[in-house]
């Protein structure tokens, strides 16, 4: 099997939240924190070339 061929798998964490809880020791922010959101789902997007295969799989997640 080529390296081409082969599964891939990409965990995206979205690190925003309504408000940062106080307990919380993911990496996430407030929205509107001063944080570059745009900046970040800009950078996202770039990784839609290993989406085009066959065999990948995306999975986004955030604080809890």
């Amino acid at each position: 099997m080529s390296v081409a061929d082969k599964p891939i798998a990409l965990y995206v964490h979205w690190p925003w939240c309504v408000r940062k809880c106080p307990y919380c020791d993911f990496n996430s922010h407030a929205i509107g924190a001063g944080v570059d959101e745009a900046g970040y789902i800009q950078a996202l997007t770039g990784f839609k070339c290993l989406f085009r295969r066959r065999n990948a799989e995306f999975d986004v997640g955030a604080g809890v």
